[in-house]
């Protein structure tokens, strides 16, 4: 069987809503770009279209260079709705408070985007709590924004929600400041460390506490029910040998990542683990049917 090449991860097509929306308020048409990466209405149309992480850099990238713009992906963020992060948005949008709604955001993070290198997180205490973007290191012009859209977007989703602004206590970004970073303080009203141990942003209490004006009860319940049933739907298709891969693919781009390995053999590494985890996979397949 011949190999398979790993896929690093994936995400909703729902995600280029808002990259749509920046482009044209940058007075950009962005059909020509889309249509360039295969993704028509019809495509954008698919309630499970999903678009490769490494697509979706490059598409991120070439957008940037559209507008001329390296802070797009903050306009991007700014401009995300709930309906571009689909059930699991919808969700968040009828919590309770912002701090369910986050919880929201993060537990049903594969709902619409999966990643080999890591996923979200909630971390609360006494002070208020971290939403902590998973890193993506090493940085570059292709994946900076992907950073700046996911915490832009958590912010304007629960300010929305809210209905008010809502300033984080703190926000830290793992890669150094780029020539845009005053641009992040118009964004977050709070200037940001750059540099920092890990991608995130810090809510107090009085924040967290905050109630949604739209939230209907029942509603929320029966979304929070049809997210768990989709939540453990995917996680049931996914094989024990598939986590197996994604662990040792994991490991090999750390050590990549960390100068233990050159990129091509943690390119072969990981491709060769996914091979194997697939061939695992088809062979168990082949043995229940």
């Amino acid at each position: 069987m011949n190999a398979q090449r790993v896929r690093l991860g994936d995400l909703s097509v729902g995600f280029l809503h808002s990259l749509n929306d920046a482009l044209q308020l940058y007075g950009h048409d962005p059909q020509p770009l889309l249509l360039a990466y295969g993704l028509d209405g019809e495509r954008l149309a698919e309630p499970h279209a999903r678009l490769s992480i490494p697509r979706y850099m490059r598409l991120g990238h070439a957008a940037i260079q559209l507008a001329g713009d390296p802070a797009l992906g903050l306009e991007m963020g700014r401009l995300r709705k709930p309906g571009h992060l689909g059930l699991a948005g919808l969700t968040a949008a009828q919590a309770p408070t912002v701090r369910e709604a986050a919880r929201a955001l993060i537990r049903y993070e594969a709902l619409y985007a999966s990643n080999y290198r890591g996923s979200s997180s909630f971390h609360e205490d006494a002070s208020g709590a971290w939403l902590r973007f998973y890193s993506i290191s090493p940085y570059n012009a292709y994946n900076r924004f992907v950073v700046d859209t996911v915490l832009a977007s958590w912010i304007s989703q629960l300010s929305r929600l809210s209905g008010q602004p809502l300033v984080p206590m703190a926000i830290h970004i793992e890669f150094e400041a780029p020539d845009y970073a005053s641009r992040y303080d118009e964004q977050f009203g709070r200037p940001v460390i750059f540099g920092a141990e890990a991608n995130q942003l810090q809510l107090d209490q009085r924040s967290l506490a905050l109630r949604n004006p739209d939230h209907c009860p029942g509603t929320w319940r029966h979304l929070l029910e049809l997210c768990e049933a989709e939540l453990e739907r995917r996680t049931r298709t996914r094989s024990l040998r598939e986590r197996v891969a994604q662990i040792a693919c994991l490991q090999a781009l750390e050590r990549a990542d960390a100068g233990r390995l050159s990129p091509g053999a943690a390119a072969r590494r990981v491709n060769g683990a996914y091979a194997s985890g697939a061939q695992s996979s088809t062979a168990s397949s082949a043995q229940s049917g």
